[in-house]
């Protein structure tokens, strides 16, 4: 019997990894979904996001958007008056 708990999110690179067996031919759009308990639906919508990215460039796309939050979170600070 399967479980009923979802797997987890792959990781960014596990994505472009799969997106770059779909467009080798290597595997089927459908055995990347039934692997990682997704729909079909979410391989289109990782290859919108992913699309052709390498591994590096989807890692440094990564870090951008954190550090991007990170900075974003932080309190504005008050701008000093001109006089």
């Amino acid at each position: 019997m399967e479980s009923l708990l979802k797997k987890p999110r792959p990781l960014d690179e596990q994505i472009v990894r799969i997106l770059q067996q779909a467009e080798r031919g290597e595997k089927p759009i459908t055995a990347p979904c039934k692997e990682y308990g997704s729909a079909e639906n979410t391989f289109y919508i990782w290859r919108r996001g992913f699309g052709g990215l390498d591994v590096p460039e989807a890692r440094q796309i990564k870090e951008l958007e954190s550090e991007n939050a990170r900075l974003t979170s932080m309190k504005p600070q008050a701008a000093p008056r001109r006089a």
